[in-house]
């Protein structure tokens, strides 16, 4: 999981939700204001510097955040480039289903 360095939630949570034969790393990128990043070279290079922590342990790689979803997506896309989980992207996708 990449998770923000202020989140104190997700890592519990995921913890709590999942079966015990699962486990969990993760790593952290630092806080943010706003819903976007001002800068999206220096995000894509501060998402590749934590993907880097984890990539060789993960099957599954969760980005754990809301920052930069809505926009830069495809940034997201290009530096995790498999198993990836975008929380706000399963979530409409079940909403889309449940319809």
């Amino acid at each position: 999981m990449i998770v923000p360095a202020n989140n104190v939630a997700l890592e519990y949570d995921m913890y709590h939700m999942a079966p015990s034969i699962i486990s969990f790393h993760s790593t952290r990128m630092r806080p943010s204001r706003g819903c976007e990043p001002q800068d999206p070279e220096k995000f894509r290079r501060e998402l590749g510097e934590a993907y880097n922590l984890i990539k060789k342990i993960s099957d599954v790689t969760v980005y754990g955040r809301t920052y930069g979803t809505h926009k830069n997506i495809e940034i997201i896309k290009t530096v995790i480039k498999k198993n990836l989980i975008i929380p706000e992207v399963s979530v409409m996708n079940l909403l889309r289903y449940k319809k």
